[in-house]
């Protein structure tokens, strides 16, 4: 599956958080394959956020039980959550299963000499009825279960998402003012989800909308000011944040050679039916383009992407390392405009 192999691949990247989106996507086509759940919970260990993966492990355990793996990694997230008991449990279930990873043992043994126990009164399959420690399950505190948010921003626009899979319309009220963001998401136990952030800057209520997808909420609130936010909430004056400069991107600028110029009309035709597709404005099609283009792009681009900006103070984003990395590069605001370094 196309959405899985990316996420191996941002995985040996190293790049976690890009490997969660794409096994997570992986997992709404195929709920049912162990695998998908296992490497997201090895993803989210990567990031410590344990309560996900214990939740990842036990959709793997419940998909196929006999996945040794799965165990493991379950008592790596219960150690992150200082839950012992738990965690000796899985740990002691991976080696009775026969994971033979040496540090699965080793952690067992070290919890057990810890808790002044047997680390071999763990070793028991699972479903067995010699089994006596407490059976791992999912950690019981409200903060604990609580779906996580996260954020970022464009030129334009800060981006708020909750990650909850499959919710209907109907099941999430918000309510967004100039200075305050306020949720609640009526979760599938019968609980409710409640999300209040007090926002660093104001925004524009009117021009801010949400959107339900399969596996998230996002929020699209609609900057007051086109600033670069230092954080999501907080006391924040206007004119406090950041300035953005948006650079431009001069034609001659472009990389050479025939696959360059291809890779690059390709990624800004994308861009352009995309911002159609979602009406974008214009920053934050500018901004989309330029992340597909870094994504993609080879070290020597990247270098030159990174050079260019920063010595140019945001005027000049330029792919051609063969010019960019001889000289300084020289600021070039947009005609009509003035650099000023604050």
């Amino acid at each position: 599956m196309e959405s899985f192999q990316k996420g191996n691949e941002k995985f040996v990247d190293e790049d976690f958080a890009g490997a969660v989106e794409f096994y997570t996507t992986a997992i709404d086509e195929d709920d049912t394959n162990a695998n998908f759940y296992l490497k997201r919970a090895t993803a989210y260990l990567k990031l410590e956020k344990y309560s996900e993966a214990v939740l990842d492990t036990q959709n793997a355990i419940q998909n196929d039980d006999k996945v040794a793996r799965a165990y493991f990694r379950q008592g790596q997230a219960y150690v992150g959550l200082n839950d012992s008991k738990n965690a000796m449990v899985a740990l002691g279930r991976a080696l009775a299963l026969g994971e033979d990873s040496a540090e699965c043992k080793t952690l067992l043994e070290k919890l057990a000499k810890a808790n002044g126990e047997d680390s071999s009164g763990y070793i028991i399959a699972p479903g067995s009825k010699e089994q006596t420690p407490t059976p791992a399950t999912a950690p019981t505190s409200n903060k604990a279960l609580r779906p996580t948010h996260d954020w970022y921003q464009t030129g334009t626009h800060v981006i708020v998402t909750v990650l909850i899979k499959k919710l209907k319309t109907e099941d999430v009220e918000v309510d967004i003012s100039e200075t305050n963001l306020s949720m609640t998401i009526k979760l599938h136990t019968g609980a409710d989800y409640n999300l209040d952030l007090d926002l660093c800057h104001k925004i524009v209520p009117g021009e801010s909308k949400h959107k339900v997808l399969s596996t998230k909420v996002e929020v699209k609130l609609k900057k007051s000011q086109s600033v670069q936010w230092l954080a999501l909430e907080g006391k924040g004056t206007e004119g406090s944040g950041v300035a953005i400069a948006m650079p431009t991107v001069p034609a001659t600028e472009k990389p050479v050679g025939s696959d360059a110029f291809a890779k690059w009309d390709k990624l800004a035709k994308d861009a352009e039916e995309e911002e159609e597709k979602e009406n974008k404005e214009g920053d934050a099609a500018l901004n989309a383009l330029f992340q597909k283009i870094y994504a993609d792009a080879d070290e020597d681009t990247k270098r030159a992407m990174n050079k260019s900006f920063q010595e140019s103070g945001g005027t000049v984003l330029s792919t051609n390392w063969g010019e960019i990395g001889k000289e300084q590069t020289p600021v070039k605001p947009p005609e009509g405009m003035e650099y000023k370094k604050y």
